[in-house]
C-alpha cells in the first residue's frame, strides 16, 4: 500500500538537503532508535551524525493508542495514513513494531526506542530495514521519505523558541501543590502508606512488635539508594524488575506468588502487603510493625491459592518471544475477573476481596443482642441536599 506523498514545505526542503548527503546506513539511523551511532542520554533517541554536525534527537513522547483491530495490528494497514495524508512523523513506541517491510511501506517512519531489552527480541528496523532496502522490498525513495520527517520536525523546532518540558509544564499534569519534602506532605504521604497496608497473616499475635532492639531487613527493597532512582538495564541485569517499589515482580514469578508459599510456612509469622506506599515506605511500615497505627487497608482484589484458579491466562513478559500474538488477550471473560470469577465459580481464594486483619484482639459477649431502631429506605432522601460526590443521604 503506497503512502500519500507529502508536500515539501521549507522545513522538509531543509531536511532533504541533509538527508541527501547520507549513505544508506546513516539514513536508516534517522528512522531506527539508537542505530549504530552515539545517542543522547535518553531512552528514545535518534543517534548523532557527527560529520554533518547533527547531534541527534531526544524523544519525549507518549503512545498513540493505535493497537489492534480484530487481531490485526493497525500500523501495518496503509489506508489510515494514506487517506488522511498524514504530514507528520509516524512513530512506534516500545516493542510496537512486529515486522519490517509491511510497517515501513504502510507509513511507519520511526521505530522507537532502540532495542534496550533482550527479552523483547530484535528490533524490526535497523539491520533488518537495511536488508529490506538492499533487496528492494522497501524502496530507497520510501526510506528517504521516512528519514526526512523526523529531521523536518527538528528544523521546525530549531526556528522556534521552545523550552524544555518539565513535569509541571505538561498540559496533562495537574499541580496538586504537594511538596513531599515539606513536613505536612511527608505526614500525609505516610498516612496514605499506612492506609494502603494490609495485614494478611499475624501468627500468634507477633505483630505489633513489642520492644525488640535488634532486627534485620532483607530483600530487594532493603538497600538505600543515595542518588537518583533505582534502575538497571534488563539486558545486563535480569534482576532489574525486582528492584525498587513500583517494579517489584515484573512478571518474574514474584510479587503475589510468594504469598502462596509463605501462608502455610510456620517460619513466616506475619505477612504485610504494602502495595505502593510511596516515598514514606519506611516510616509507614515501622508505624504498623510497632503498633503506632493500625493497618487499615483492605485487599482490593482476591489472592488465589494457585495461579490456575485465575480464569484469564496471565500474560507475563518472562522470556523472549517471536510471535506477535504472545501477549494477546481476547478479554472473553467479560466482567468475571478476580473476585467475581472466584465467587461465580465457587473457588475459595487464599485471601478474599476486602480481606484484612487488625492488631486489636476482642471477644464477642455471650449475650449479644441486636435492636432495630429504624429501617433504611430503599431510596435516598433528596431533601438532605447534594454534596461533593452526590446526594448527602448516600
Amino acid at each position: 500500500m503506497s503512502v500519500f506523498p507529502r508536500v515539501k514545505d521549507l522545513s522538509e526542503q531543509e531536511s532533504y538537503h541533509i538527508v541527501s548527503q547520507l549513505d544508506t546506513s546513516e539514513t536508516i539511523g534517522l528512522v531506527s532508535g539508537g542505530y549504530l551511532s552515539k545517542s543522547p542520554a535518553c531512552v528514545g533517541a535518534i543517534g548523532a551524525i557527527e560529520r554533518l554536525g547533527f547531534e541527534g534527537i531526544c524523544f519525549a513522547d507518549g503512545p498513540s493508542g493505535y493497537t489492534r483491530s480484530d487481531g490485526t495490528f493497525v500500523r501495518t494497514y496503509g489506508p489510515p495514513f494514506s487517506r488522511r495524508a498524514c504530514l507528520g512523523c509516524v512513530e512506534s513506541d516500545w516493542y510496537a513494531t512486529h515486522e519490517t517491510t509491511s510497517f515501513a511501506n504502510a507509513g511507519l517512519d520511526v521505530e522507537m526506542p532502540r532495542n534496550i531489552s533482550s527479552l523483547a527480541g530484535l528490533a524490526c528496523f535497523g539491520d533488518l530495514l537495511l536488508e529490506a532496502v538492499n533487496n528492494g522490498t522497501v524502496s530507497k525513495a520510501r526510506l528517504i521519505d521516512m528519514a526526512e520527517t523526523p529531521h523536518a520536525l527538528l528544523c521546525v523546532a530549531s526556528r522556534q523558541k521552545l523550552s524544555v518540558f518539565g513535569t509541571r509544564q505538561r498540559s496533562h499534569h495537574v499541580d496538586l501543590s504537594i511538596r513531599p519534602w515539606l513536613p505536612p506532605c511527608r505526614l500525609l504521604i505516610g498516612k496514605a502508606g499506612v492506609a494502603g497496608t494490609v495485614l494478611l497473616k499475624n501468627w500468634n499475635g507477633v505483630l505489633p512488635l513489642k520492644k525488640q532492639k535488634q532486627f534485620g531487613i532483607f530483600g530487594d527493597d532493603a538497600s538505600y539508594p543515595a542518588i537518583g532512582s533505582v534502575y538497571l538495564s534488563t539486558g545486563k541485569h535480569p534482576e532489574d524488575f525486582e528492584m525498587g517499589t513500583l517494579d517489584i515482580g515484573g512478571g518474574k514469578d514474584s510479587g503475589i506468588v510468594p504469598k502462596h508459599h509463605c501462608h502455610n510456612n510456620e517460619n513466616v509469622t506475619a505477612i504485610l502487603s504494602a502495595h505502593y506506599p510511596g516515598e514514606q515506605l519506611g516510616n509507614s511500615i515501622v508505624d504498623v510493625l510497632w503498633g503506632a497505627v493500625e493497618p487499615s487497608g483492605r485487599l482490593p482484589y482476591s489472592i488465589p491459592k494457585k495461579q490456575s484458579d485465575y480464569r484469564p491466562p496471565l500474560a507475563n513478559l518472562i522470556e523472549p518471544v517471536t510471535s506477535s500474538d504472545a501477549w494477546n488477550a481476547d478479554f472473553d471473560e467479560g466482567q468475571m475477573i478476580n473476585y467475581r470469577h472466584f465467587e461465580a465459580e465457587g473457588i475459595a481464594p487464599l485471601y478474599k476481596f476486602r480481606f484484612r486483619l487488625p492488631h486489636i484482639k476482642f471477644k464477642m459477649g455471650s449475650h449479644l443482642g441486636i435492636n432495630v431502631e429504624s429501617r433504611l429506605s430503599s431510596f435516598a432522601d433528596e431533601s438532605k441536599g447534594i454534596a461533593l460526590g452526590g446526594l448527602k443521604d448516600l
